[in-house]
């Protein structure tokens, strides 16, 4: 949950610094769609739904998993925050722009961020005991399990939680997202 919470409040932060500070609109609306991976870019519907779940369902998650086992507390959170900056920037842009129409991005979006973030925090906690196992190895601490029983532990999370929750939030980035800023604007 500490997880969840920093990265919520990094997209808040990031949201309002972009606001307050007025930076070149333009630098940072380039920065931000050079992050939009290729895959998902100029694609919609179905498309855009299975380009999502891939991205952020395998990809990001193999990425995190990778960095987990590098013997270094919490490196895995990177993808986390990374993914926490980037709405942030979106709705800092949008409130510069038109401040009702930001609102309404914010609203439409937030469905989608809560559910995309909460499972990539925990597909965090999940990884978190293969990393602690790893760093008990090198330090020649008490391990009380084998690394096999930990990632059996974590697929099994990955598979019951972690992959359902990103299924839900690329239907709601692809779907109700759209539809709830058209409601409003």
């Amino acid at each position: 949950m500490v997880f969840f919470e920093i990265a919520i409040a990094i997209t808040i932060i990031t949201a309002l610094a972009i606001y307050l500070i007025h930076p070149d609109l333009h630098s940072v609306v380039k920065s931000a769609s050079d992050a939009i991976p290729n895959e998902i870019e100029n694609k919609s519907g179905f498309t855009l739904f299975i380009q999502y779940i891939l991205n952020n369902g395998f990809k990001v998650p193999l990425q995190m998993f990778i960095l987990a086992l590098i013997p270094v507390p919490f490196l895995y959170l990177i993808n986390i925050f990374y993914t926490s900056i980037l709405p942030g920037l979106l709705y800092g842009v949008a409130y510069t722009l038109d401040f009702q129409k930001g609102f309404a991005i914010t609203i439409g979006s937030i469905p989608h961020l809560f559910a995309e973030v909460f499972a990539l925090c925990l597909f965090a906690s999940a990884i978190y005991p293969i990393n602690l196992w790893i760093r008990n190895k090198i330090f020649h601490r008490e391990n009380n399990s084998t690394f096999w029983f930990e990632i059996k532990l974590f697929l099994k999370r990955y598979i019951l939680y972690v992959l359902p929750l990103i299924i839900l939030a690329a239907f709601l980035e692809t779907y109700v997202a759209d539809w709830i800023t058209n409601l409003m604007i």
